[in-house]
């Protein structure tokens, strides 16, 4: 099969049809490959990511908190969703 990821539109993923190899070509900000490149890896080499969908809802919790601290000007806990 083939799998196409457009993260952030940065990231173009090749399926050579000949070889079955995959070649992707970066650019933008993300040029060694970052979330998109270990995500198509760690498919590729049947493993889970070094990052998980878990490890990006806390990101999410901690950049909520930091707005919700920086808009009321005090400290503010960081609430697990």
């Amino acid at each position: 099969g083939v799998a196409r990821l457009h993260l952030f539109r940065q990231r173009l993923l090749l399926a050579a049809h000949k070889t079955g190899k995959l070649v992707e070509r970066c650019w933008g900000d993300e040029k060694d490959g970052g979330v998109a490149g270990e995500f198509v890896r760690a498919l590729s080499e049947g493993r889970a990511p070094a990052v998980t969908g878990v490890d990006g809802l806390r990101a999410t919790e901690v950049v909520d908190a930091a707005y919700r601290s920086a808009a009321q000007g005090a400290p503010v806990a960081v609430e697990r969703l």
